[in-house]
């Protein structure tokens, strides 16, 4: 759903337009797994929240000055996030996330870093 949502944008709007909506979304995005790591997380897991959302900032900012491709990049690293919680790897990940909620997070990512990929190129 969020990937047809995302692929919608692209495809409805023109890029001047497209492009700060996907931004804001992706901000969004980037902000949820602070808002987990701030009502239950331990202060090294809001470190490591705070951080990785520092990354999504500057990716929206390069998506808003340079193009939707670092939106979709945004994305898909997102998506990579969303794995790296579900299984805990490198001892990241915030015990007060829900479990349905990582993989749903992550296909739907994933899925639209795609379909703005296919946007770009179709274009």
């Amino acid at each position: 759903m969020g990937a047809v949502g995302f692929l919608a944008v692209v495809v409805i709007f023109d890029p001047a337009r497209s492009t700060p909506i996907l931004a804001t979304f992706l901000a969004m995005i980037y902000g949820v797994y602070l808002g987990f790591a701030l009502v239950g997380g331990s202060v090294q897991e809001l470190l490591v929240e705070v951080s990785f959302v520092a990354v999504g900032i500057a990716l929206t900012i390069s998506g808003l000055l340079f193009g939707p491709v670092w939106i979709a990049v945004g994305l898909l690293l997102h998506g990579l996030w969303d794995i790296v919680h579900q299984h805990k790897l490198l001892w990241l990940g915030v015990g007060t996330v829900p479990r349905w909620y990582v993989p749903f997070c992550a296909v739907a990512d994933i899925l639209g870093a795609a379909a703005i990929f296919v946007a770009i190129l179709l274009i």
